[in-house]
């Protein structure tokens, strides 16, 4: 381990409880807000708290840096489509039917093994797979 790398582990734990020190009563602010909104799922509120050691070899030093922040988000979700795949938004009273070949394929299943049967694909064709006793 250098003799640097030694210097660091040995000082900055001090600076750091300096830094936490210094702006505890900030700090403390800051999580009062976090702990108010905590009952808003919406929001979902986080303290972040952010220790920065650099390393300045132009100025042969050492700067520590503590930053907070009170973090909120609201979040939402939508699928998109993905651009590789053929679309299959063909919906039928409300329910999802595969279009083109990926119907063709659920029909040859359905005709040739039954309902609820597979098949095993491989690069040489489809091939049956026995379920309940049968092809």
């Amino acid at each position: 381990m250098s003799p640097l790398l030694e210097k660091i582990i040995a000082e900055c734990p001090e600076h750091l409880r300096n830094l936490l020190d210094e702006s505890a009563s900030d700090i403390d602010a800051d999580f009062a807000t976090v702990i108010e909104c905590a009952g808003d799922d919406d929001l979902k509120p986080k303290l972040v708290l952010s220790f920065a050691i650099t390393i300045n070899p132009d100025e042969h030093g050492v700067n520590n840096k503590l930053s907070w922040s009170v973090k909120k988000k609201a979040e939402s979700c939508f699928s998109i489509d993905d651009p590789s795949q053929s679309k299959l938004d063909l919906d039928v009273d409300g329910d999802r039917m595969p279009s083109g070949a990926a119907r063709n394929f659920v029909d040859h299943v359905e005709k040739n093994i039954g309902k609820g049967g597979g098949v095993t694909i491989s690069a040489d064709g489809m091939k049956p797979v026995t379920i309940n006793g049968k092809k």
